[in-house]
């Protein structure tokens, strides 16, 4: 749907809100309107649906943002021969990561606390050698007159 389509709210008829707006503005009508709120329940599909308590049964049957996940063999047969239907929406696993971060991590060096390191001149031969040729031939202050 269009997030800037307008939708009708379910505690106050004359307000007409935008879908991107609707979880705010629900909030704070469902606080405006107590006694509406009491009537109407939420859609376990979709928490933007609030509908009467007597019609939710029949609002889960047709909501549009209900789940139709494909049950495995295993699960369709437990459930026939129990003769039980699934209740709610049924979790699925999560599909398998192509990404190992562990391997990857792995795979880099190690580096282990107290690794010796470059010295500092040898990242900067030159200004290092320059520094220390400075250090080396320096001139101590003098100054005249005094003894």
């Amino acid at each position: 749907m269009d997030p800037q389509a307008l939708v009708q709210c379910p505690y106050d008829k004359n307000h007409r809100v935008r879908v991107s707006r609707l979880p705010y503005h629900l909030v704070k009508c469902q606080q405006n309107n107590p006694d509406v709120a009491r009537t109407l329940v939420t859609c376990p599909f979709n928490a933007r649906h609030r509908v009467p308590r007597q019609q939710l049964h029949s609002h889960m049957a047709f909501c549009p943002d209900q789940l139709q996940p494909s049950l495995s063999p295993e699960l369709g047969t437990s459930l026939s021969q129990r003769g039980q239907e699934p209740k709610g929406p049924v979790a699925q696993p999560a599909p398998p990561w192509e990404e190992d971060w562990e391997a990857a991590r792995c795979r880099q060096r190690p580096q282990t606390r107290g690794e010796a390191r470059a010295p500092r001149g040898a990242l900067w031969p030159r200004r290092e050698r320059e520094r220390q040729q400075q250090q080396h031939h320096r001139v101590p202050d003098f100054t005249p007159g005094a003894g």
